[in-house]
């Protein structure tokens, strides 16, 4: 491992003493705090000097997905478990009632912090909250969270954001056959809707959900 600066050392120490007392790694603003560091440009700079120095590796697109490196592999937590794993801070933008979404504007909406995806195309993702219990044959209950990418392929059978030609958003099982769309909600829910395809447009693909357990 090449020589760390002071300063490098001091970043990489609370980004080690979060992971070990948190469980997940802190973020950039909260690291400049910690050192009195006016902007987030400094720690931008350590970060990135510490993961060309094989220290620490940090995945793309991804909020608080920094993980320290030893011999140039993730370190294991006590309990087997790789310690930081990537976590997704994103705009929640409304919220799901049966088959309905009510939208929020994205400046206004306020922004939670939700474990990544594995694999998932997370760039410009945001979060929905279910409202009610009218989803439960999709497995959705009042209150999860439910992750949204913008930038999938929509596959056949795939639970996509859509919007009608009436600019209704709803949440629906995307079918394509032929020149026509069959949309619907899964079973027990709403009767499908058949619409052309050109009247569709698929705002994003629901790829994660996150509960709460109490």
């Amino acid at each position: 491992m090449k020589r760390l600066t002071r300063r490098q050392q001091d970043v990489l120490g609370l980004i080690e003493a979060s992971i070990r007392t948190k469980g997940y790694p802190p973020s950039v603003r909260e690291i400049a705090s910690q050192l009195n560091l006016l902007s987030a440009s400094g720690v931008h700079k350590h970060i990135k000097a510490l993961v060309r120095k094989n220290v620490l590796s940090k995945e793309a697109h991804l909020s608080r997905s920094l993980r320290i490196l030893t011999n140039g592999a993730a370190e294991p937590a006590p309990n087997g478990a790789t310690p930081g794993g990537p976590l997704l801070e994103l705009p929640l933008r409304g919220s799901l009632t049966a088959d309905v979404i009510t939208e929020v504007s994205p400046e206004d909406a306020p922004r939670v912090t939700l474990p990544a995806p594995p694999g998932a195309d997370v760039r410009d993702a945001y979060a929905l909250r279910v409202s009610g219990d009218s989803r439960l044959q999709d497995g959705f209950h009042d209150g999860d969270l439910l992750i949204v990418s913008p930038h999938l392929p929509v596959h056949d059978g795939a639970l996509v954001l859509a919007t009608l030609a009436a600019r209704r958003v709803a949440l629906k099982h995307f079918h394509k056959v032929d020149d026509r769309v069959r949309l619907d909600a899964g079973p027990g829910g709403a009767a499908p809707v058949w619409v052309p395809a050109h009247e569709v447009q698929v705002q994003g693909v629901v790829v994660g959900l996150w509960r709460r357990y109490n």
